[in-house]
């Protein structure tokens, strides 16, 4: 996964939540103090990231401590490069007749 992608989406997620075409955004964005979000702006940001990628985060605790977008895009780089190496495994131990 391209991280710079990843942060694209990230960033877009954020907008289309927020509607603010006109506030800058970046990885240090703060999600509760620059942008006056909530809990629920974060969960549905992550939802939405979670349809992007096609991947599920099991572990809601992950997200205590989400404060910026660069926390939601380590998180997901994270997932998304687990997710990677168990489809190569996959493919690694198919059968090929």
């Amino acid at each position: 996964m391209n991280k710079n992608y990843l942060i694209k989406k990230t960033i877009e997620k954020t907008v289309e939540q927020f509607c603010s075409g006109n506030t800058k955004i970046s990885l240090t964005t703060d999600i509760y103090k620059d942008m006056n979000g909530d809990d629920l702006d974060v969960v549905e940001i992550i939802m939405e990231l979670e349809d992007e990628f096609d991947i599920f985060i099991e572990d809601p605790v992950v997200f205590d401590n989400v404060l910026t977008l660069k926390d939601i895009v380590d998180i997901f780089q994270s997932r998304l490069h687990y997710k990677d190496i168990v489809e190569v495994s996959r493919f690694e131990f198919m059968d090929i007749e």
